[in-house]
């Protein structure tokens, strides 16, 4: 008995007592949360906005590459067909929805999103050196590009722990919100990524050589985006800290004390799941496909050069990421999503 109760002393979950509350009437009870580092009965806002920061973070190293991945392999590759790039921009969501359920998996094995969300950066910063080298690979241009776009995306399989972590580690009064706040990060990340390529125009198609490492309008994104998988990493590292809030029922009728027992959650509506996920699915094939393809489009439309093309759509990414961006803060911050 003694060790099992040393065991739970140095549980990292989070334990919540529920406590009857003597000088009230009715069934109205006090919920103390208890950590291991300090006791709360607050949502864990800080590492809450923190999930919302790194899904801003791995989401914007998805769409950052939109504006410059066709007009680059067409430098490198130009008899290139769409259909081949096609498969290169499929292959970042296809290893994402392989590994989404294997780190959710995992996540549940071992009690924790936090290892697996450094994991998921440490692959994301690989994916990302791969596509920097390749520029060396003169014969495999296309083949490299695809595998460098498969490591990412299995990287970022772990921002589906963030949006669980939202949930779990807020109370239910606050989870609407909570929830906006990851889900938030994602769409303007999302929006905004493509946008980010302007910081990069001015380099051209030449750019600078530094070590070796050709650095232009081309490959400076994944230069940008090893620097925020750092950032994104060291912040996981050093300020996240993990809080679930776990609803405990005590017999207070009869005055028992202890742990008590779990309440029972209910059961999914299956129905209510599939129209989400349908309709996430609707969102993220729309804005897929349109970036996936401007590029091209502008380029065969307007006879736009290389470097055009890159620049006028990291402009229209910018706009429409401002308005999503506003629309987000505005549901997260006010009272509009009440």
């Amino acid at each position: 008995m003694n060790s099992e109760k040393e065991s739970n002393e140095d549980s990292p979950f989070i334990r919540v007592h529920q406590e009857s509350n003597e000088n009230q009437r009715g069934e109205i009870h006090n919920f103390t949360i208890e950590n291991r580092e300090k006791p709360t009965q607050e949502t864990a806002w800080k590492s809450i906005y923190i999930g919302g920061l790194c899904s801003f973070i791995q989401t914007t190293q998805f769409t950052i590459f939109f504006p410059s991945m066709w007009p680059y392999i067409l430098t490198l590759q130009p008899d290139l067909k769409q259909s081949s790039f096609g498969i290169v921009v499929a292959a970042y969501s296809f290893t994402q929805c392989i590994f989404s359920p294997l780190f959710g998996y995992w996540s549940n094995k071992i009690g924790q999103v936090r290892f697996p969300m450094i994991v998921g950066f440490i692959i994301m910063a690989f994916g990302n050196i791969v596509y920097l080298s390749l520029q060396y690979w003169p014969a495999y241009h296309l083949d490299v590009m695809m595998f460098s776009r498969l490591v990412a995306g299995a990287g970022s399989g772990n921002v589906s722990l963030l949006r669980a972590y939202a949930s779990t580690a807020s109370l239910s009064k606050d989870r609407s919100k909570a929830i906006a706040c990851v889900s938030g990060g994602i769409a303007i990340g999302s929006m905004i990524g493509p946008g980010l390529q302007l910081l990069f125009t001015p380099l051209g198609t030449d750019g600078i050589t530094v070590l070796g490492l050709k650095i232009n309008i081309y490959t400076a994104p994944a230069l940008l985006c090893l620097v925020i998988n750092t950032i994104g990493l060291l912040i996981v590292k050093f300020a996240f800290v993990e809080k679930h809030i776990q609803l405990v029922d005590q017999n207070a009728e009869n005055g028992e004390k202890g742990e008590g027992k779990k309440n029972k959650l209910m059961n999914p509506c299956m129905v209510a799941i599939s129209v989400c996920i349908f309709t996430r699915f609707t969102q993220q094939f729309i804005n897929t496909t349109i970036e996936s393809i401007d590029a091209s489009y502008s380029m065969m439309m307007f006879s736009f050069e290389k470097e055009e093309a890159v620049a006028m759509n990291a402009t229209m990414h910018t706009i429409s990421g401002a308005i999503a961006a506003a629309l987000y803060l505005c549901f997260i911050f006010t009272g509009v999503r009440k």
